[in-house]
């Protein structure tokens, strides 16, 4: 599902708060494994070839997708 176009993992999130099919409380903590998740698969999508689920990426690859720019740049 999350692969699928036009998913967003954040509205998803949202719309299950705003359903209360989460508690708020939880919602933290989902966001993080959510931001998690999404720079893997962005680590993932940049290495050559079609993207292998469940393999591994560069660490520098990982920490590029998950951080901004400025932030890569400055702690790199």
């Amino acid at each position: 599902m999350m692969a699928t176009p036009g998913f967003t993992g954040i509205s998803c999130l949202l719309n299950f708060t705003n359903e209360e099919l989460i508690d708020e409380s939880e919602s933290g903590e989902i966001a993080g494994r959510l931001l998690t998740i999404d720079a893997y698969d962005a680590a993932l999508r940049l290495r050559p070839g079609s993207p292998i689920y469940h393999s591994w990426v560069p660490v520098l690859g990982f920490l590029e997708a998950l951080f901004t720019d400025d932030v890569y740049k400055k702690n790199h």
